[in-house]
């Protein structure tokens, strides 16, 4: 079943239950909203001729009353309506011949007795079901009397059923527009969801097939105009890749970099809502992008960087460092990261502790690499500590980064600065660290292109410290 059957069916089906469910409710609705009309008409209909019958009871005006009972009378539904006195004498019915009896039954008892409205459902004499609804009529404290009116259950439920059945009427005729309009709407709908998407399916094949040039035409700013660019952006990637891979290393620089700050340019861009609204959903996909986008970013600079090292053509800016500052600005950085983490990140620098001669932005970088380290690898609850002091030659610093992490295993401790070399950690407190494996390497080369030298001295659960030594000013 292809897709836009698929969508259009289930877009229908949706419909359907949709409209079911809704003409079920407002049939119901209107069903208590018409019962309910029909009592309040009831009670207002016998509250009515309670205060007509104290008015003429007030005024000894029986004319009043009892042309006040006609007109009941020719209430829609009503069978009789009259006004008994306190001992259940008939003083005014809509039935002449009633004048003056007393009523001995059980309606009439419990009419009598109440005190309040009262609702009660018989059988007549004919054996039609009736509806006698029944208010005291009150004088102060006194009671002068009962009045009554009986509704035909059998005439009000045909008004019911008809009004009913003409409401039904209504919303099948409501629900069919709605129906065709929506067939034809999924109808619309599939087809501009699915002439998308296979325009990605035949563009992915042609990528996939090696034609680099080929362009998905998507214009839609929606999650499949997103996913057309992202294979526009890839296939041209690609294409740059392929010019690429027989220069590499002197052309690396400027074709690598520039797409990145081409695709992280659009992903702020879109981000920041200048292309479009976006949803919740969608921005954490472009954020998503945004961070990877930023990492592979880096590890093309962790890959320049090793490769300017190896081959000797790392520039370095040095000049007269300042080391407790510095620390000092690297702990400001860390200190959300060991809050967050439960870490407990201190110093143990010296007031004396002599200038170094270093490239302030390359020693960032080692301290960066070396802290991020200590924190990927020490479990809640641990500490890490940025120590310096002047080394025994005289003519060196040395700075020391000690956590007390999960340790290095002593075999492995001699690999931690080899390129694309990650040490695993068995049995570790700490979720498992990714990475490219270049980083120590990359704190290697600084340190050395300083004219110093690292090493790390580490026992196995129980902690790591990464020395390294620099030159004084």
């Amino acid at each position: 079943m292809r897709l836009r059957t698929k969508f259009s069916f289930f877009a229908i089906l949706i419909l359907v239950i949709a409209l079911l469910g809704m003409s079920v409710i407002l049939f119901i609705f209107e069903k208590k909203h018409l019962l309910q009309t029909m009592r309040e008409g009831q009670v207002n209909t016998i509250k009515g001729l309670a205060e007509v019958c104290k008015e003429a009871i007030i005024s000894e005006d029986d004319l009043l009353l009892m042309n006040y009972i006609k007109v009941v009378k020719r209430t829609t539904g009503v069978i009789y309506a009259m006004f008994v006195d306190d001992e259940g004498k008939v003083v005014v019915h809509t039935d002449t011949n009633l004048l003056g009896y007393v009523y001995r039954d059980s309606i009439g008892i419990k009419a009598q007795s109440s005190e309040d409205l009262l609702i009660q459902s018989y059988k007549g004499r004919e054996g039609g079901e009736l509806i006698d609804v029944s208010l005291p009529v009150l004088l102060g404290e006194g009671r002068l009397g009962t009045a009554r009116v009986g509704f035909s259950k059998v005439v009000l439920n045909r008004i019911v059923e008809d009004t009913l059945s003409l409401t039904r009427r209504r919303i099948l005729v409501v629900t069919g527009v709605a129906f065709s309009f929506g067939i034809f709407g999924a109808f619309i709908l599939a087809q501009l969801m699915s002439r998308p998407i296979r325009k990605l399916t035949e563009g992915a094949k042609s990528i996939g097939q090696g034609n680099l040039e080929q362009k998905i035409l998507v214009k839609s700013r929606d999650e499949l105009g997103d996913l057309a660019g992202e294979f526009n952006r890839m296939a041209k990637k690609l294409k740059e890749l392929d010019q690429m891979k027989d220069d590499f290393v002197s052309s690396v620089s400027h074709e690598l970099r520039s797409p990145l700050t081409s695709i992280k340019g659009y992903v702020d861009f879109i981000l920041r809502g200048k292309a479009g609204p976006l949803n919740k959903k969608l921005i954490e996909y472009l954020t998503i992008v945004k961070n990877n986008t930023s990492r592979l970013g880096m590890f093309i600079n962790d890959i320049l960087d090793l490769a300017k090292i190896e081959a000797k053509r790392f520039e370095l800016g040095k000049e007269a460092l300042e080391l407790s500052p510095f620390i000092e600005e690297m702990v400001t950085f860390f200190q959300p990261q060991a809050e967050e983490g439960k870490i407990q990140l201190e110093t143990a620098v010296p007031t004396s502790i002599s200038l170094v001669s270093a490239d302030s932005d390359k020693l960032r970088q080692v301290f960066t690499n070396l802290l991020s380290n200590a924190f990927k690898f020490t479990p809640e609850g641990g500490k890490i500590t940025i120590e310096a002091k002047n080394a025994g030659s005289g003519s060196f610093v040395e700075i020391a980064i000690k956590d007390t992490g999960v340790g290095i295993a002593e075999k492995d401790v001699q690999k931690v600065f080899d390129k694309f070399q990650q040490v695993k950690s068995s049995g570790s407190k700490v979720k498992r660290v990714k990475g490219t494996g270049l980083g120590l390497a990359i704190v290697r080369g600084i340190v050395e292109a300083h004219g110093g030298r690292i090493w790390v001295e580490s026992e196995l659960n129980k902690g790591s410290n990464f020395i390294f030594t620099l030159p004084k000013a």
